[in-house]
């Protein structure tokens, strides 16, 4: 589920969370068609639902408070941009189930396999793909505060980070045959933050500088999804009940709460 930083409450199991600008924390329950808005101490403030009975997969919402969302509908996939209150203000069907999604400048950047495709927040139409390599299907994704892109990549047997901006895509990681495909995101201090979860057997909360070097590994975090809010604190939905907190101050853990 997902908990509060301040309140250690247990709020819900997301399949997808985003954090904005304000604190205001967005989740996804699992296999629902529910949005949940919490403020930054954990209090539920909205439940909206996503139009005509899709599953939520994805989400992202802009500074002006639009939410966006990627959903599924048996064999039928949806962009949907919806406004604060919930009300569908556009909506494009998609070619597949996409499972991750960032935004940044007016733009929303979603993963279609190996590629990186990005669609205007105004209409929500295709504006242009990075082309991606062969067999290296890119995962979670998100900006750093140096403009470029960073996701997640593996081939079923290899993983690691790759640095995306228009040119394409650059490999910034040692590649691993070690399962790496959780969360990724990146505070703002520009350190990539990957949640790996226990469903993958690893356990730990990775982060690296944006030049590939391992700053820390903390084993027996097992956690899901992962974000930040300006605070340098880190919200987590784990699995088992746990909560991971970072102070930056400090330029240390406080552990597994």
């Amino acid at each position: 589920g997902f908990f509060s930083y301040s309140t250690g409450v247990q709020l819900a199991t997301g399949r997808s969370i985003f954090t904005d600008s304000s604190g205001n924390t967005f989740i996804l329950p699992t296999g629902t068609s529910t949005i949940k808005k919490y403020d930054k101490d954990g209090t539920l403030t909205a439940t909206l639902t996503i139009p005509d009975s899709y599953i939520g997969d994805s989400i992202a919402v802009d500074d002006a408070g639009y939410i966006y969302v990627t959903a599924t509908l048996g064999l039928g996939y949806k962009l949907f941009k919806l406004t604060s209150a919930g009300t569908s203000a556009a909506s494009v069907a998609i070619l597949s189930q996409r499972l991750y999604m960032t935004i940044k400048q007016g733009y929303l950047y979603i993963p279609y396999g190996v590629d990186l495709e990005y669609y205007s927040t105004t209409d929500l139409s295709l504006v242009s793909t990075i082309s991606g390599t062969a067999t290296e299907d890119l995962k979670d994704l998100d900006f750093g505060s140096d403009g470029y892109v960073y996701a997640i990549w593996t081939d079923n047997t290899n993983y690691g980070v790759k640095q995306i901006d228009t040119s394409g895509m650059t490999k910034i990681t040692t590649t691993t045959t070690t399962n790496i495909n959780g969360s990724l995101k990146l505070d703002q201090f520009n350190r990539i933050w990957i949640a790996t979860p226990a469903s993958v057997g690893t356990k730990s909360m990775l982060v690296y500088k944006t030049d590939g070097t391992l700053l820390d590994n903390l084993f027996g975090a097992a956690t899901d999804n992962t974000d930040f809010f300006n605070t340098g604190t880190v919200h987590v939905t784990s699995y088992d009940n746990q909560i991971i907190l970072h102070d930056y101050t400090a330029a240390n853990f406080k552990g597994v709460k």
